[in-house]
């Protein structure tokens, strides 16, 4: 008799701490893939080699730029080419010069640009108990872009 007593007092306060400790694990993933997305993103952006369609440079390829977000933020629901910004800039405190928009690739890009990708995740609790309001995760990673490099010997 007194055990399950015992048990039944516990149970509310071990429940909201396992809830709790979930929540922060969800939160924690979110925020990873979110940066992870963006980060990956504008590395394939300024990869040396061309795209699958054997013709487009990487940092031309607007739409491969954003499919590689899109794949690696699958889990948390990046799929909407509004959470997805890329644009090119000649380095910190410059204006954008080039934004790369959906499925139109991009031109005018020279050596030692940089590519900026930025994505935008809308965080929403598991479990909604004590209503937590979403919460916005951004992530802007960037790369200087390399588009001729002679390697001699």
């Amino acid at each position: 008799g007194q055990s399950i007593m015992e048990f039944a007092l516990a149970i509310p306060f071990i429940l909201v701490l396992l809830i709790g400790i979930i929540e922060a694990a969800w939160m924690m993933f979110f925020f990873s893939t979110v940066s992870i997305s963006s980060r990956e993103s504008a590395r394939y952006g300024a990869a040396l080699g061309v795209a699958s369609d054997g013709t487009t440079v990487h940092y031309q390829d607007c739409a491969g730029i954003r499919a590689q977000a899109r794949r690696l933020g699958a889990y948390v629901g990046l799929s909407d080419d509004d959470q997805i910004r890329v644009f090119f800039d000649s380095g910190p405190g410059t204006s954008q010069s080039r934004v790369c928009q959906p499925n139109n690739p991009i031109s005018g890009v020279s050596q030692g640009q940089r590519i900026i990708v930025e994505v935008i995740g809308l965080y929403q609790p598991l479990v909604n108990i004590i209503n937590i309001p979403a919460i916005t995760f951004k992530s802007q990673s960037s790369y200087t872009i390399m588009t001729d490099i002679q390697i001699s010997k």
